[in-house]
């Protein structure tokens, strides 16, 4: 697994920077920046692109404990296995593996 930094994440702009952007850090208990992630360019979307690169740590915990869940329910459950698609947990398997630096 490629270490990161632990979340959460947050994002403030960075307005006084020379080229203006929007700065993606992690903060310590008073929401000061402690370990800067990202810095995000290109107006208008740069806002967007900041809150789902901030959002990434929370995202990555949710998508691990969904693929827990279903694999649970799926091995506990007749009717799961007889309606399961099997397209969710392998997308699933690829979006874990992908935000750990694996292929």
């Amino acid at each position: 697994m490629s270490a990161y930094t632990p979340g959460p994440w947050d994002y403030h702009t960075a307005d006084g920077a020379a080229t203006p952007h929007i700065a993606i850090y992690a903060p310590d208990e008073e929401g000061n920046e402690i370990d800067r992630i990202a810095d995000v360019y290109g107006a208008p979307l740069n806002e967007a692109n900041a809150e789902l690169i901030a959002a990434a740590p929370d995202l990555l915990a949710a998508l691990e404990s969904a693929e827990q869940c279903i694999c649970d329910l799926l091995e506990r459950t007749e009717f799961a296995r007889e309606n399961a698609t099997g397209h969710d947990v392998p997308a699933i398997r690829a979006a874990i593996a992908k935000a750990k630096g694996g292929a």
